[in-house]
């Protein structure tokens, strides 16, 4: 007697030739959507070299999928797991209600970058905050000394930083910086729009934000 019965999908006895599938779709359809639109070749072969890349390093696995279909408590503790050393020396998450952070920590999204790769452009208005979880970058800034290079390089961020801080709080800032991936990188986003809601419940965290930014002289 064969120990799967007919009902099991083929495919879920191959999780590799999923992951390769999905790829090869996924590609296939944003390549597509680049030619509908007439990307530039450039771009297209800026986007072709990303997505090779993508596959070399991670082999599909770039969304945790059992962890966003797992019920938010689960998703909450596993979270906490991966990601909450980025909040114990943080500027201005550290020392927090420990019940906000769990339930902030699940808003953060992943980002992967290549060397070379912008993961923040200067002039920008995302309202996001970034955490480096693994990997360095480099921070630049615009030369206006020196005409023959448009930035001057500033300093480098290692693991476990952060930047974006004041841009990562609703107040419609630009980030007044570029930021280059020199190593692989593993970045994580947190979007002020997904985890506003939370400082209606914790009025004391919105005051510190608040205070925080007005010592900045941010209204």
């Amino acid at each position: 007697m064969s120990c799967f019965d007919s009902s099991t999908p083929i495919l879920s006895l191959f999780p590799g030739t999923c992951l390769v599938i999905k790829y090869v779709n996924l590609r296939r359809s944003i390549l597509r959507g680049m030619q509908f639109h007439k990307t530039t070749k450039s771009i297209t072969d800026t986007m072709k070299n990303y997505l090779r890349l993508l596959w070399d390093n991670h082999h599909g696995c770039q969304v945790p999928q059992l962890l966003l279909r797992s019920p938010v408590p689960l998703q909450q503790k596993l979270c906490w797991i991966l990601y909450r050393h980025h909040f114990n020396e943080h500027l201005l998450f550290s020392g927090c209600n420990v019940l906000f952070l769990r339930q902030l920590i699940v808003h953060l999204k992943t980002q992967f970058l290549f060397p070379g790769n912008v993961a923040v452009e200067s002039g920008i208005v995302d309202d996001t905050m970034y955490f480096v979880h693994k990997g360095e970058i480099d921070i630049y800034e615009r030369d206006d000394i020196d005409s023959h290079s448009k930035w001057r390089f500033v300093s480098k961020m290692a693991t476990g930083g952060c930047f974006g801080i004041e841009q990562g709080l609703g107040r419609g800032l630009a980030h007044s910086h570029r930021i280059v991936a020199h190593t692989c990188v593993t970045l994580l986003k947190l979007e002020f729009q997904s985890w506003s809601y939370l400082l209606y419940y914790y009025p004391v965290i919105r005051k510190k934000l608040i205070k925080y930014l007005a010592n900045k002289g941010i209204s």
